[in-house]
């Protein structure tokens, strides 16, 4: 009787990995906040899928943390059973597979390894217009097993009588690092803060995302806009894959805020991004522009990336910024200097009157800006008529010369006198400004004692 040793070929070396050592590797480059974010990018991808007009107002996913369990649950349409079968669940993504359009996580690897980050056990259960299933896995149990399968616990293919359409993720027996960052409420901040920042988009447009009950926070995507003041607009296609649109101009005066934001198929990857990788270079040469300081914190850019096939944009695996050798990039960031510098400019010049000291009434450029109304980019890139009427293919102001003319320079005079006194002088002068009795009395110096 023959052994399975004596079986064996002795030409062939058998390379498959054990799966522990996959495991390992396989979580190894990525961390807990950005295993968690692909979990949310599976959700938001889900969603997309369903939303008509960009509103998301109908779509929420709620997580809850504590040191023994991780949920993520969410209403965003679930994952059909043959997707289960056939891709969602495989170990990279097979050749065939369709893909969905505009998606970011598209069943790649990510959804497997944050489940095995996070811990040592998940069930999930996923019900969508069609069918249903449950699948629930021990991962060391299933590491002793030869077969790299997993195995539905349940499925249904009708799905009759299911109302809500969505995917519920349980993992327990968490992994020792995780028990430690799941109790630490510094962590569960910082998660937070990252999240709201990677889907700034889908929560500007409604979704809502709970972090154990708290949603997160919406900020809104704007440009301050005018007859006066345009943002610069520009749209093109590269190869006939990746759809490129770029807004940029001024926003709110907050410096923590400024700079460029750069998205891929609605993930926020960038942003708010001040370094020399979009351009903030610090010397004024074709490359790029000025370090950013507080000078330009009013400047806002926006950089969409869009493409039915997710591979081809210029994103890292684990999403959190750009491919820096990636040519649309490369070709892309070369128009983002050219658009920002004219901004720049612009903002030189606030700058440069507000150090001239002129009363607030004389500043030109600031006063502008204060009359100018903030506009979500959504609006402004609506229509072709409101992109035409509301932006320009280079941020346009007015243009007037600081030094044509000298400023007239006026300080401040500042002092105190007993009230009762200041009241009898406004009796004489038949006033009841404080400030007029300064004016008035000083010009009655200068006309009679300076003879001014």
């Amino acid at each position: 009787m023959s052994t399975d040793a004596e079986k064996k070929d002795p030409n062939i070396i058998d390379t498959e990995p054990t799966k522990g050592f996959f495991i390992t590797m396989l979580i190894r480059d990525v961390s807990l906040k950005d295993a968690i974010g692909d979990l949310v990018d599976n959700c938001v991808d889900g969603a997309r899928s369903l939303v008509r007009d960009d509103d998301y107002s109908n779509y929420h996913i709620d997580i809850t943390i504590t040191p023994k369990t991780f949920l993520i649950k969410d209403n965003c349409g679930g994952i059909n059973i043959d997707t289960a079968r056939d891709y969602a669940f495989r170990f990279g993504r097979p050749s065939d597979f369709p893909g969905i359009k505009g998606s970011v996580g598209q069943f790649g690897i990510g959804m497997k390894r944050a489940l095995f980050k996070i811990g040592r056990h998940f069930n999930i259960k996923s019900s969508e217009s069609t069918s249903s299933f449950e699948l629930d896995v021990d991962v060391d149990e299933w590491a002793k097993q030869k077969e790299w399968q997993f195995k539905l616990k349940g499925y249904e293919v009708s799905n009759t009588g299911h109302v809500a359409l969505g995917t519920e993720i349980i993992i327990d027996k968490l992994n020792p690092e995780v028990i430690r960052d799941f109790g630490n409420a510094t962590f569960i901040n910082e998660l937070k803060t990252e999240l709201e920042l990677e889907n700034l988009y889908p929560i500007s447009k409604g979704l809502v995302i709970r972090i154990n009950s708290i949603e997160l926070k919406r900020r809104n995507l704007e440009l301050l806009t005018s007859d006066e003041i345009k943002p610069a607009y520009f749209e093109q296609k590269y190869n006939d894959d990746v759809n490129i649109r770029i807004l940029a101009g001024v926003g709110e005066a907050i410096l923590e805020e400024g700079g460029w934001y750069v998205f891929c198929n609605g993930r926020l990857v960038l942003g708010p991004e001040q370094t020399a990788i979009t351009g903030w270079t610090g010397g004024r040469d074709k490359d790029g522009g000025p370090k950013y300081h507080g000078q330009y914190q009013r400047f806002r850019g926006y950089a969409f990336f869009e493409a039915d096939d997710a591979s081809k944009l210029p994103w890292n695996t684990t999403k959190n910024g750009v491919d820096l050798d990636s040519a649309i990039f490369k070709g892309v960031r070369q128009q983002m200097v050219s658009i920002m510098k004219p901004i720049n400019s612009f903002l030189n010049l606030m700058k440069e009157e507000r150090e001239n000291d002129p009363s607030p009434q004389d500043l030109f450029y600031s006063n502008i800006v204060q009359k100018a109304v903030s506009v979500d980019i959504a609006d402004i890139t609506k229509t072709n008529e409101s992109i035409q009427k509301t932006t320009a293919k280079v941020f346009t102001h007015p243009v007037v010369d600081l030094k044509s003319e000298p400023k007239e320079k006026k300080v401040s005079i500042t002092y105190k006198r007993d009230k009762d006194e200041v009241d009898r002088v406004k009796r004489v002068l038949k006033t009841n400004s404080t400030a007029d009795v300064g004016i008035r009395t000083f010009e009655y110096f200068l006309e009679m004692e300076v003879g001014g």
